[in-house]
């Protein structure tokens, strides 16, 4: 899965790939689940992260704007919107099982996330079809 971007596939196919490793967390045992998440997740926050930290981002946010940029970056590598997406997929697909009074295994790894996807949302003007996608997979 870390390879997922060197596959040249489509943003839907590499969604969907994703969205495959996410349903199988759903078989796993309760207690390798926050785990195998987190490490999913986090395949998709390490490039947002490397978007973000790029000095060159932040110069043609600072030039152009945060729209104008978006619409340059749009299905590219570059594109937080395309990680955020396979988030949303990861967050949507992976319904574990959770005993009654236990912490949901998703929930931890949705709030180490969070600070990651607020910088994104300020960085970026992310669309509104995008920030309902992530609303909706966050609802736990």
């Amino acid at each position: 899965m870390e390879n997922v971007d060197s596959f040249n596939l489509n943003v839907n196919a590499a969604n969907g790939l994703i969205k495959g490793v996410a349903v199988i967390l759903n078989q796993m045992p309760p207690e390798q689940v926050q785990h195998a998440m987190k490490r999913l997740c986090w395949m998709q926050v390490a490039p947002l992260e490397a978007i973000l930290s790029d000095p060159q981002t932040q110069q043609q946010q600072g030039q152009q704007g945060s729209a104008t940029l978006q619409v340059q970056l749009k299905n590219t590598p570059r594109d937080p919107v395309v990680y955020l997406d396979r988030l949303a997929a990861v967050f949507r697909a992976a319904k574990p099982e959770v005993a009654h009074g236990q912490q949901h295994p998703c929930a931890a790894v949705a709030a180490e996330l969070w600070p990651y996807l607020s910088r994104t949302f300020h960085t970026f003007q992310v669309t509104s079809k995008s920030l309902n996608s992530i609303r909706i997979s966050f609802i736990l």
